[in-house]
């Protein structure tokens, strides 16, 4: 949050552009509305996210010189007056003051949930296409203007009504889990077992195993075993050891790259059929080296944009961390040097 000082501190400082320049204590004081309050715990939360811990350290320590204190560990802070909340996202607890209520009544604008699913998963589009500026941008407005508010380093998101879920794959809850926990933000906010069951056709499991794939490759274990565990309970076991994953009305197939076996059903079994455009080997090999070079020219978004391409429209999988390439009909082989098996 901006703030001014007429003149540089001396207590072991050469100026402002050495230390934080702060406000005389009384004039703080009387700054300390909700809406700054909201600033201050916001802007230490954007600090976190950002990797600044320095910067955050330094506000909190300037906050708490004037009654407002911070503790990252609990997430949660207070202020002198008695106000208090979590810090991210931003509440204000009840029972606060009117001012305070009122400052934390929910925005007059309520997203309906097909709604929130559009701009989860627009979101979602715009940090896959490298344009996290823009996507940060878009998460400030409907945080400010709608209630909405999405956390990329958890990959959730929750509205100020009480309706939380992953971002990839989109899940939603109406209303938060309380079996040890404290709120959507501490854990899985899980659908309802019938909703859920009816979501689950043959792309949402493919959703579901190709992000359990992905999780695994960036070893982020935890969220990826988290995600398991909330599929298991929506009839969708997924093994990493064996590479396999089963649904619970007995369709089938391999993690990484996904597949579903034959057999499994007239709609299944026409979601995976092989695509209309199949590359002929010079083809594949084309790609499979211009993937490379991107790599190494370190374009790694566009190398991850080309594969995501090649995978829905030729059904060419391409595993830079395994360094392997495979159709859907079969061939496989390595990225560098390029070599190639039939079946």
């Amino acid at each position: 949050p901006f703030t001014l000082s007429h003149g540089a501190e001396t207590n072991g400082s050469s100026g402002p552009a050495n230390g934080v320049a702060r406000e005389s204590g009384a004039a703080a004081q009387a700054a300390l509305t909700d809406e700054n309050v909201k600033k201050i715990v916001e802007h230490v939360a954007t600090l976190v996210r950002a990797n600044q811990r320095q910067q955050a350290g330094d506000l909190i320590e300037q906050a708490a010189e004037h009654g407002l204190r911070i503790d990252l560990q609990q997430r949660r802070w207070a202020s002198a007056d008695g106000r208090s909340g979590s810090v991210d996202p931003f509440s204000l607890d009840s029972g606060n003051g009117g001012a305070a209520a009122a400052a934390e009544a929910p925005p007059a604008t309520q997203l309906p949930d097909d709604k929130v699913q559009v701009v989860v998963e627009h979101i979602v589009t715009l940090v896959r296409a490298g344009q996290r500026d823009q996507a940060e941008q878009l998460i400030a407005e409907v945080k400010s203007q709608c209630g909405l508010y999405v956390d990329l380093q958890q990959q959730r998101w929750q509205t100020a009504d009480g309706r939380a879920g992953a971002m990839e794959p989109f899940t939603l809850s109406h209303g938060a889990e309380t079996n040890g926990s404290s709120g959507p933000a501490n854990g899985v906010a899980r659908e309802s077992g019938a909703a859920a069951q009816a979501a689950l056709t043959d792309e949402n499991v493919k959703k579901i195993v190709e992000h359990v794939a992905t999780l695994v490759r960036a070893n982020q274990r935890q969220q990826a075993g988290d995600l398991i565990e909330q599929a298991a309970e929506h009839g969708l076991r997924i093994d990493l050891q064996q590479r396999r994953w089963a649904s619970a009305d007995g369709r089938s197939g391999s993690v990484d790259p996904f597949s579903l076996d034959s057999g499994n059903g007239g709609a299944a079994a026409a979601a995976e059929a092989p695509p209309a455009t199949q590359l002929p080997d010079d083809k594949v090999q084309v790609v499979v080296e211009h993937i490379v070079t991107l790599v190494r020219a370190g374009q790694r978004d566009q190398a991850e944009q080309l594969i995501a391409e090649v995978k829905s429209q030729c059904g060419l999988y391409v595993d830079l961390q395994q360094q392997r390439w495979q159709t859907a009909d079969g061939r496989a082989g390595a990225m560098e040097p390029f070599t190639l098996s039939h079946g």
